[in-house]
């Protein structure tokens, strides 16, 4: 009789990494595309909030000041750069992509090639993204101001009883004579 047991590790990150062990091969790290998905989803949401147009432009604004390069920055740079404008981002996945992302492992520095290369398709969407849910808040608010504006135009008197009647029997309804005759008045 033979039992085979197998398990799967649903954690985004190989268990070398958590531990931080290697697998032997000096800095060869192994990463889930899942994880850096989304570590370079996260990222991008944050390129894709700054007001510059195009990733050429994110690029320039990380070049160090006075680097004789302009293609290429530091990938200390660049974590810096991220741990600084966002707050859901670890350093710690900022290192795990920037040693095993295949095109800039093994590298001191990411080119501009390499950076369009890995964030341009992602801020590209994550701007959509937010196009998309700006559309939706205002078509939201659209619908709420014209509530707001209906309510407000029956608010004067009668011409929101008269509203809700018209919507009970279809329109004009006559009032019973016996409903109209006063045994005794009101105001004496």
């Amino acid at each position: 009789m033979e039992v085979k047991i197998s398990y799967k590790d649903y954690s985004p990150y190989n268990a070398a990494l958590v531990d931080g062990r290697t697998g032997g091969g000096g800095d060869s790290f192994i990463i889930s595309k899942f994880a850096e998905r989304d570590i370079i989803g996260k990222i991008a949401e944050k390129f894709a909030g700054t007001l510059m147009e195009s990733i050429d432009m994110i690029f320039d604004m990380l070049i160090e000041p006075g680097s004789m390069d302009a293609s290429r920055i530091s990938k200390q740079r660049f974590k810096s750069y991220i741990l600084d404008i966002t707050d859901n981002i670890r350093g710690q996945d900022v290192d795990i992509l920037l040693k095993t992302h295949s095109l800039i492992a093994g590298k001191d520095y990411i080119e501009l090639n390499d950076f369009r290369q890995i964030f341009e398709g992602p801020v590209s969407q994550a701007k959509l993204k937010k196009v998309e849910e700006m559309a939706e808040r205002e078509k939201s608010y659209m619908h709420a101001s014209k509530f707001l504006r209906q309510s407000s135009m029956n608010q004067d008197g009668f011409s929101g009883f008269a509203a809700a009647a018209g919507t009970m029997g279809g329109g004009h309804q006559e009032v019973p004579s016996h409903a109209m005759t006063f045994t005794k008045n009101p105001f004496e």
